[in-house]
């Protein structure tokens, strides 16, 4: 009964690293998130130039463009990794509610 009780404590432990992981990699996804929207934000500046117009538009299309790209990538993964976590939870819930009742 102890070396259950260890494993599944093991098990738990597992757990709670790769929710904790997880939750690292969310933040780090929003912190990104928050710095292309930054720099989406910079590229709408005032032209320097009427001359220059046409090629600072494109630029400045392009690089908006592979921002919005970054930014959906980021949501999707941050979508995942959530997915992730409340498979996790729900495992370690069930975890715990097997320590427990053996304790009993």
């Amino acid at each position: 009964p102890v070396s259950f009780l260890a494993s599944k404590t093991d098990q738990v432990e597992h757990f709670v690293s790769r929710l904790h992981g997880a939750e690292l990699v969310k933040q780090q996804l929003a912190d990104k998130f928050l710095r292309l929207s930054a720099l989406t934000d910079e590229a709408h500046e005032p032209l320097a130039s009427a001359d220059d117009t046409t090629a600072y538009a494109k630029r400045v299309l392009a690089q908006v463009q592979i921002n919005e790209r970054r930014a959906h990538e980021l949501a999707t993964r941050a979508n995942d990794v959530q997915a992730i976590n409340k498979e996790l939870r729900h495992e370690v819930t069930q975890l715990r509610g097997s320590r427990t009742s053996h304790l009993l």
